[in-house]
């Protein structure tokens, strides 16, 4: 989880693809446009919190992004949850092949 957002933060398409699963890396492109279209990054990611299975695992993150107030050029940083990007506090992981995966898009509305 850790690297698909540093792969997010970097805009690094090839480092959010290899952690997303292979089910959902078609949407990694939308991922980092959704960001640029934003003008958003992220700000010190932490996982907070873990339940997991043998195959399945949520992360509860501690994370803040950062972006531009409406006609300015200041940043605000919010919890994920604010709006207006309104991302989700955890991700979803699953084991393929004994390699986890990120299955949450991480992609501001």
């Amino acid at each position: 989880m850790a690297g698909y957002l540093a792969g997010i933060e970097r805009h690094n398409l090839r480092q959010v693809e290899s952690y997303l699963a292979p089910s959902e890396r078609a949407g990694a492109e939308s991922v980092l446009q959704a960001f640029a279209t934003q003008r958003a990054y992220i700000s010190g990611p932490v996982a907070s919190g873990l339940s997991q299975s043998a195959t399945r695992a949520t992360v509860a993150l501690s994370v803040e992004v950062c972006s531009p107030l409406p006609g300015s050029r200041i940043f605000s940083c919010e919890s994920v949850d604010r709006e207006p990007l309104g991302l989700p506090r955890q991700m979803s992981c699953i084991k393929v092949d004994g390699k986890w995966y990120v299955t949450t898009l991480f992609k501001p509305s």
